[in-house]
This record gives C-alpha cells, sequence and structure tokens, in this order.
C-alpha cells in the first residue's frame, strides 16, 4: 500500500506517489526530505516490531543526534567501526531523485546507494536518452519519465539487497532521519 505523507492534499495527483506505485514500492510516500546534503522522495515504512519497541521503553521519537546515538547504541566514539546496531526503526523501500537534468538526478541518487533502490525521475526528452538509460543499468538506478503530469517507467532499478553486516553510524543517522519524518507524519494525520 501506498500512503501520501503531509504536503499533498487527499485526490490531488502526485509524482512521487505515482512514481512509487510504477516502481512497486510500498510504504508511506515522503515527498520531500532534505537528508545528506540533497532533497529526495523516500517511500518507507515503520519496523512495527521496533517502534512498539521504543513505545514501550519510552522513546521520545527519532534519534537524529549523530553524536546521541552512537552513545545510545553504546558505540562510544567510534564512529566509523562496524555494529551490531538495534534493529533500525524503518524500512526504507527506495529513494526517488526527481530532477530536471539526468546528471543531477544521478548525482543524488548514487549516494543512496548503500541504502535502497533508487530510482530518477526526469523530463521525457531527458528519460529517453539510450546513454542515459545505458549508464543508469550499470548504476543499478530506475528511470521515469515524466510527461504532462503523467509518468512511465522506462527502466527498473537493481534489485537490492539488505545487509546487517556492514551498516555504519551513517545507516543509523539517515534511518532515524526518515523516522522523524514518518513519526512527525504520524502525528498530523491523527
Amino acid at each position: 500500500m501506498i500512503r501520501l505523507c503531509a504536503g499533498q492534499a487527499p485526490g490531488q495527483p502526485s509524482l512521487p506517489s505515482d512514481a512509487a506505485a510504477l516502481l512497486n514500492w510500498d510504504g508511506d510516500v515522503i515527498p520531500s526530505l532534505d537528508i545528506l546534503g540533497s532533497r529526495v522522495c523516500v517511500v518507507a515504512s515503520l519496523n512495527n516490531s521496533e517502534h512498539e519497541r521504543r513505545q514501550i521503553e519510552g522513546s521520545e521519537g527519532a534519534l537524529t543526534d549523530a553524536w546521541m546515538l552512537q552513545l545510545e547504541e553504546g558505540r562510544g566514539t567510534e564512529i566509523d567501526a562496524p555494529a551490531q546496531w538495534r534493529p533500525s526503526p524503518v524500512i526504507i523501500t527506495g529513494v526517488l531523485a526527481i530532477r530536471q537534468t539526468w546528471r543531477a538526478a544521478l548525482t543524488v541518487a548514487s549516494g543512496f546507494a548503500a541504502f535502497c533502490p533508487r530510482a530518477v525521475v526526469l523530463p521525457k526528452e531527458e528519460a529517453r536518452s539510450s546513454r542515459f538509460r545505458l549508464e543508469a543499468g550499470i548504476c543499478g538506478v530506475g528511470i521515469i519519465s515524466r510527461d504532462a503530469g503523467a509518468a512511465s517507467l522506462l527502466q527498473p532499478p537493481s534489485p537490492f539487497a539488505v545487509s546487517n553486516v556492514n551498516r555504519r553510524l551513517v545507516h543509523r543517522v539517515v534511518e532515524e532521519a526518515v523516522y522523524e519524518r514518518l513519526l512527525a507524519d504520524l502525528v498530523t494525520t491523527k
């Protein structure tokens, strides 16, 4: 199920929701989130067991401060050490980079290669370039074409294998930022 988070009126067409549906990405669509220095659309859902554990423990919400996150997780000051982190509070289904040019979209999408499947949403003229489609295939990035409010899937992203083996602090920071936004949207919709 795809649900649009705050920022879009119900019943209005939504490019992020349409793109997520084309990719068969389930979850809540966060149409605009500033993370890792870029504005992206994130499709994610709560990891209910971790969310419930946090509620039972009386957690106040997402822990978005990297230093506090390390201390909370018992990692001390080992910033780049691999960790057996607690489970993520969210399941990130995918990231969409909605841009006007291929290079800008690919640059943003590439920054999320370690987290989830990625796709770019481009104007029809950019999206249909055979050179860009070849490069997208090499990078594992999907391409969605948009034209006059309609979106079409030109190339799906490569499958993504979730691995907890090499998770690092940056993974947790991204997960907590997405969790924070999902929690805010849950409060808004209640």
